[in-house]
């Protein structure tokens, strides 16, 4: 009974060491800050690194923490981002519905929309296999109507 019961332990502890590898792609730390061009930092939303492999997006996200940091994450939380070339999107949480759902529970937005989506920031960072990953990332308000 004994001799089973340390077999199994064994079984066990192998199949933890042997599995601590998480079969994902390697990815690397990614650090930043969002700021607006006066240096007040966003400080509620999330960031979006996305770059393409074998024609497939990968993206690594981001929350805006409220001084305006953020770590980013693939597989998980905070795990970073896969190397290379990447288009950026930035969301302030406030964006979320619409005025027409809600008109007075709503506040104003301050991000300029063209930020959410990839194709309109025009915001593009690499990310490096080797050094630090930290950038900053500039956006603007709303614009005035």
């Amino acid at each position: 009974m004994l001799r089973a019961i340390i077999n199994t332990l064994a079984f066990v502890f192998a199949g933890t060491i042997i599995g601590c590898g998480n079969g994902n792609p390697e990815t690397y730390p990614v650090t930043g800050t969002v700021v607006f061009a006066d240096g007040t930092p966003l400080t509620d939303g999330s960031v979006e690194f996305e770059t393409e492999i074998d024609d497939k997006p990968i993206t690594a996200i981001g929350q805006i923490g409220p001084d305006g940091t953020f770590k980013l994450g693939t597989y998980e939380a905070t795990d970073g981002a896969r190397p290379g070339q990447h288009r950026v999107a930035v969301f302030a949480n406030n964006e979320i519905g619409t005025k027409h759902e809600r008109p007075d529970k709503l506040p104003p937005l301050i991000l300029d929309p063209r930020f959410s989506n990839f194709n309109t920031s025009k915001l593009q960072f690499t990310v490096k296999e080797e050094g630090e990953n930290n950038f900053r990332i500039e956006v603007e308000r709303v614009p005035d109507e």
